[in-house]
């Protein structure tokens, strides 16, 4: 279709030129036919009035190159052939003169409408609402009646291993009068000041607490520290004031969860700190039946000095004021 408007101008001319060549050829042979009439008939007059008329005609529409017959009166029908070489030239003539073809202006595109990005609309979060806290019910501790009977070992503070305490292969015997259980024995080793503070603590016990106890003496550290682990209530001893830090470290390693420490350091010689060390089955009962024997046992303190060269019955002649300060219980 864009081809057709294109060559439309072209296509008219040719149309125009067609009809012109037709015409032409109509009046040519129209001019031929009536000259001939006229030469028949020999009448010049009416013959010059018609010729000269179509030849006027023929005149008008022959381009301007070429050179029209002489008008002639007596003219013979031959003049008509050179007509027809004129009308054979015509066409070629009419490409003479380009007409300019006509511009069809490009359809206009109209532009691309971009569209403008519309915002999300933003959905304000709910505020979940936060539960109220509610105050745990204080339950009052339940309290636990004493009994009479031997309480079970308390458990220890830290992870207590479970190793079998070996038996102790020699006990030493008591240096009282075999019979009933003593409400404390004590285990002691003679070295040091140990075997002299364990004799003033056992009179201090006898005659101000009215406690009976039995001093039991060894000869080895394993003996001591095996048979205060015991788990046997007739085997073992209850109490030793011979630990020695840092010396017996390894036997508080040993027997850790079976041993347990009362009060803190009552005695120091250079580098040695005397220590009261407990089965940890009799530290709990004596703290809770036996409070001032307990108070006692964690607040008295010894100097060397005064402790060199002395029997426990000299020095507690001389130290009265400071057992009492011990002893009082209020």
């Amino acid at each position: 279709m864009k081809t057709i408007r294109e060559n439309l101008p072209y296509l008219l001319l040719v149309l125009i030129a067609i009809i012109l060549v037709v015409i032409t050829i109509s009046l040519q042979t129209t001019i031929i036919s009536n000259q001939q009439a006229d030469g028949a008939t020999g009448s010049a007059n009416n013959r010059g009035l018609l010729y000269t008329l179509r030849e006027r005609i023929g005149m008008a529409i022959l381009p301007a190159t070429l050179t029209p017959p002489p008008a002639s009166p007596t003219a013979s029908p031959e003049p008509a052939t050179p007509v027809i070489a004129v009308v054979a030239t015509l066409p070629p003539a009419a490409t003479d003169t380009p007409v300019p073809p006509t511009e069809v202006p490009p359809t206009p595109v109209p532009p691309t409408i971009t569209p403008t990005p519309v915002p999300p609309t933003e959905v304000p979060p709910t505020p979940t609402p936060v539960p109220p806290t509610i105050a745990p019910t204080p339950v009052p501790p339940t309290e636990i009646a004493p009994t009479a009977t031997s309480p079970a070992p308390a458990p220890p503070t830290a992870v207590v291993p479970t190793p079998v305490p070996p038996t102790p292969t020699t006990i030493a015997t008591p240096t009282n009068t075999p019979g009933p259980r003593a409400d404390l024995r004590l285990g002691y080793l003679d070295r040091d000041d140990c075997k002299l503070v364990t004799e003033i603590i056992q009179v201090i016990l006898e005659q101000n607490f009215k406690l009976k106890i039995d001093a039991v003496a060894f000869t080895q550290e394993d003996e001591l520290f095996a048979t205060l682990a015991a788990k046997e209530d007739q085997a073992r001893v209850d109490l030793t004031f011979c630990y020695i830090d840092p010396s017996d470290r390894s036997y508080l390693q040993k027997y850790y969860g079976y041993v347990i420490f009362v009060g803190d350091f009552y005695e120091q010689i250079e580098t040695k700190r005397f220590q009261i060390l407990s089965n940890s089955a009799v530290k709990p009962p004596l703290e809770r039946d036996l409070p001032c024997v307990y108070k006692f046992i964690k607040s008295f303190k010894f100097e060397h000095a005064e402790l060199e060269g002395q029997t426990a019955s000299a020095w507690l002649e001389k130290h009265p004021e400071l057992v009492q300060s011990w002893t009082t219980c209020q």
